[in-house]
């Protein structure tokens, strides 16, 4: 089987958001190689259910990439995102 790829190239400091509903392990492979072929996965963030950081593995990789743990309660993930987004922009992330 073939598989072709194509993508939008992103233009420097352009940022873009991709979601996925329900994310298996195929959305995540394609989702970081969309990223290494535009060269961002630096600066590549996962939004995931905030159970998720308790599996084994996972956990680990989702917090290495910066992921951001949710409880799918507004009142409470506000804040977190908010304070998040501040940080991304202090940062200058993304910096390409």
């Amino acid at each position: 089987m073939d598989v072709t790829y194509t993508s939008v190239r992103l233009l420097q400091r352009e940022n873009a958001l991709l979601i996925c509903n329900h994310q298996s392990a195929v959305d995540t492979v394609m989702l970081l190689a969309w990223a290494e072929k535009t060269r961002r996965v630096g600066t590549v963030r996962f939004f995931v259910k905030d159970v998720l950081k308790y599996l084994p593995g996972r956990a680990l990789g989702m917090y290495l990439l910066d992921g951001i743990f949710l409880k799918r309660d507004w009142q409470g993930d506000k804040d977190k995102l908010q304070r998040t987004f501040a940080r991304y922009k202090a940062q200058m992330i993304p910096s390409v």
